[in-house]
C-alpha cells in the first residue's frame, strides 16, 4: 500500500520535472494517483512529452508583473477545477505559492522546496501557503516560516547515481570526446529575484572573449536561452532537453548564468564558474565545502579563473571531491518518499524513516 493515496504535484520549469520525475515513478510503481500540473514556462512541456509523463496543462507563465498575478488566480483556479472531486492527500511543489493556495482551499498539506533566498515576496506568500518548506544545504530562508533543513542538494533528486548514469554514446554521436569541452550556458534572465540582472547576452565582446580563453583548453559547447547572433551558432549544438546531462556530465567544465546547470555540474564532477552578480547558498555551499567551482561576479576575473582551473587542478580532484559529497549528502527522492505519509497527516513522525 502506498503512503498516500493521491499526489498532487505542480511543475513551471525543466527543472521541477527533473525533481520529480523519479518520484513520480516510484509513487506510481506503488499503486499512488500522481497529477502532475504543468505551467509551460520554457521547455517544461516538451520535457514532460519527452520523459512520458502525463500531465495537466494550466496554462503558460507572464514575464510581467502584473501578468504573474493575473497568470497566478488562473492558475490556482485551473488546478482546483482540474482536481475536481478526487483530492489529493497532499500537494508537492519546488516553492509554487499556487499549489499552496490551492491546498488550503482544500484543507489538505502543502510541501515545497526553497533553493533561493532572493525572491522575499514569493518567500513570504509561500510560507503562508505551506505546511513544511524544505531548505537544501547553504540556502537561509529571508523570512520566518516553517522552513525545514535538509542536507542535500536539489539536484541530486534527479543526478544521483541511483537514478542517473552518464551514456558516453551521447557525446560521440556529437563528436565530442570526453573531459575535451566547456560548456556555456547563457540565460534570459524572467524569473522575479533575476528580473535586475544583465546578461551575457546583452554583452557579447565579453562572450567572444570567455569562448576564445576557453577554446585554448578544448572545444567550446554554448547552450542559450536567449537568441544570440549568427557568430555564434557554430558552438551550439543540436541535443534534446532531456539528454542535456549526458553532455554535461563529461564537460571538462561549465561556464554560465544558469545556477541550476552550475550545481548540476559540481554534481556530475564538473567544476562550474557562476556568472552572476548575486550569490546562490547552495551553490556557495559547494565551493565552500566541496571546492566543486566558483561564483564570479566580475566577468574580467572569470578571465582569468578558466586557465586556472584546467593547469592547476585534475579531474580526478573533481572526482574526489563529488565522491565525498554523494557519501555526505542525502538522498532527497529517497527522503520525500519516506516522508509522504508523515507530512499527509497519515503518519506520526517517528514512523518515517531517513
Amino acid at each position: 500500500m502506498p503512503a498516500v493515496r493521491r499526489v498532487s504535484i505542480d511543475v513551471g520549469h525543466p527543472a521541477h520535472v527533473h525533481f520529480f520525475r523519479n518520484l513520480c515513478e516510484i509513487l506510481k510503481r506503488e499503486g499512488c494517483e500522481v497529477t502532475i500540473f504543468a505551467r509551460g514556462r520554457e521547455h517544461t512541456i516538451s520535457l514532460l512529452n519527452a520523459f512520458k509523463m502525463e500531465y495537466v496543462s494550466i496554462g503558460s507563465a507572464s514575464s510581467s508583473m502584473v501578468g504573474k498575478a493575473w497568470r497566478g488566480m488562473q492558475f490556482v483556479f485551473r488546478m482546483r477545477q482540474a482536481m475536481g472531486d478526487r483530492i489529493p492527500d497532499i500537494f508537492l511543489s519546488t516553492g509554487s505559492p499556487y499549489s499552496g493556495v490551492v491546498s488550503r482551499i482544500t484543507n489538505r498539506r502543502h510541501m515545497a522546496t526553497l533553493d533561493t533566498e532572493g525572491a522575499v515576496l514569493t518567500i513570504l506568500l509561500l510560507a503562508r501557503v505551506s505546511d513544511s518548506i524544505l531548505t537544501f544545504s547553504g540556502v537561509e530562508a529571508p523570512v520566518k516560516g516553517p522552513f525545514v533543513k535538509v542536507d542535500s542538494y536539489k539536484e541530486l533528486a534527479y543526478l544521483h547515481p541511483r537514478y542517473f548514469s552518464p551514456d558516453a554514446a551521447v557525446i560521440r554521436e556529437l563528436g565530442l570526446r570526453e573531459g575535451e569541452y566547456t560548456v556555456f550556458r547563457i540565460a534570459r534572465y524572467e524569473a522575479v529575484h533575476d528580473r535586475h540582472h544583465k546578461g551575457l547576452a546583452t554583452d557579447l565582446e565579453m562572450l567572444r572573449r570567455l569562448i576564445r580563453q576557453a577554446e585554448k583548453y578544448g572545444r567550446v559547447v554554448l547552450t542559450t536561452e536567449a537568441p544570440l547572433g549568427d557568430e555564434f551558432k557554430k558552438y551550439q549544438i543540436p541535443i534534446p532537453e532531456h539528454m542535456i546531462h549526458h553532455l554535461l556530465a563529461y564537460a571538462s567544465l561549465y561556464v554560465g548564468e544558469g545556477a541550476t546547470m552550475a550545481s548540476e555540474a559540481a554534481v556530475l564532477g564538473v567544476p562550474f564558474i557562476f556568472l552572476s552578480p548575486s550569490h546562490r547558498g547552495y551553490l556557495d555551499d559547494l565551493e565552500r565545502t566541496y571546492g566543486m567551482g566558483y561564483t564570479i561576479r566580475e566577468r574580467e576575473d572569470a578571465l582569468r579563473k578558466i586557465p586556472e582551473i584546467f593547469e592547476n587542478h585534475q579531474r580526478s580532484e573533481w572526482a574526489a571531491n563529488r565522491r565525498r559529497m554523494l557519501s555526505e549528502k542525502t538522498d532527497i527522492t529517497k527522503y520525500f518518499h519516506d516522508h509522504l505519509g508523515e507530512w499527509a497527516g497519515w503518519e506520526e513522525p517517528s514512523q518515517a524513516t531517513l
